[in-house]
């Protein structure tokens, strides 16, 4: 799927899909080396979120 870099940014200006908890888990994400992290490593760093709802999450939030 291609999208032109304005969709992309009216996409994460879409509260429906930018929302406050897919904001957290991105900006932890880039908070690691390499913006890169182990779903246990993410898990720790949102206080114990399990891996099964972080990687539920990533899906719906690739879906949008």
């Amino acid at each position: 799927m291609k999208i032109s870099k304005e969709q992309f940014i009216t996409a994460f200006q879409n509260p429906k899909i930018l929302t406050e908890d897919r904001l957290k888990l991105l900006n932890t994400l880039y908070s690691f080396p390499n913006h890169e992290a182990t779903t246990i490593k993410l898990s720790e760093a949102l206080n114990g979120t399990e891996s099964k709802s972080l990687y539920s999450q990533f899906g719906r939030f690739a879906h949008r």
